[in-house]
């Protein structure tokens, strides 16, 4: 009986650990705990010279909005992973670096047509939120790349205060890239049209087979891979849109 008792009480003891390690008011909290979770779970070691692409946190019942808050966490998850020594990479960069206005000076874009090539990730940062009661709920990713794998995840527990509900009511749908209408669509049944797709994807690390013009399992997962790294429908037919994105044109 005693020796039951010790049990018990040894569990009990070591009960907080199952524990949200998350439940906070403040943002910059939850990021930072996202953050350290993330590095700390990590089921493959990342090479930390290789860069990390930061996606908005999406609304869990709507994965194609986001919010004002959606775009903190992301940002503030990213900029505490770059404090963990991971090379975190900016794809909002324009292709012509800087544009200057009247009211200012500007290096980043959401255009489309406007941004410069991709880099070559090794994985991905995505996150989602919902609500539930009086608490969002918010669950972060480091996902692969090319296979997809999860990496690590991470969770946090933001009680809904006034501050953080009109952070969720700037509720915004995440707009499709537009393609250039004069663009001709590569045929990915011709193999000269197909080796060019394979080489833009393997330029950017992507892709990793030999460029033969074959439309197989490897290309169809680099174009997977390159779709959810610009935030597109990673199913379905080649199209201009992923066209546009791939080649900036």
């Amino acid at each position: 009986m005693c020796r039951l008792t010790a049990l018990l009480a040894a569990f009990l003891l070591a009960a907080p650990a199952f524990a949200n390690p998350c439940h906070t008011t403040s943002p910059s909290e939850a990021v930072a705990s996202l953050a350290e979770q993330l590095a700390a779970g990590l089921q493959l070691r990342l090479d930390r010279s290789q860069p990390i692409v930061p996606t908005v946190f999406v609304s869990l019942d709507a994965i194609t909005h986001t919010s004002s808050l959606g775009r903190i966490l992301a940002e503030g998850t990213a900029n505490a992973l770059a404090g963990f020594g991971f090379t975190m990479a900016e794809l909002r960069l324009r292709a012509e670096s800087l544009a200057i206005h009247a009211n200012g000076e500007f290096a980043l874009t959401r255009h489309g047509s406007a941004l410069a090539s991709p880099v070559a990730a090794q994985a991905v940062l995505t996150g989602t939120y919902a609500p539930m009661g009086h608490v969002l709920y918010v669950n972060a990713r480091l996902v692969h790349a090319t296979s997809h794998r999860v990496l690590s995840t991470a969770t946090c527990e933001l009680v809904l205060t006034p501050a953080i509900r009109n952070a969720l009511t700037a509720e915004s749908r995440i707009p499709p890239v537009e393609p250039t209408a004069t663009a001709s669509l590569l045929n990915p049944k011709d193999k000269t049209d197909t080796r060019a797709i394979q080489s833009r994807l393997k330029e950017l690390g992507l892709y990793h087979g030999r460029v033969d013009g074959i439309w197989g399992k490897g290309t169809q997962a680099a174009i997977e891979a390159f779709r959810r790294i610009r935030g597109l429908p990673q199913k379905g037919p080649w199209d201009l849109v992923t066209q546009s994105a791939l080649f900036g044109s």
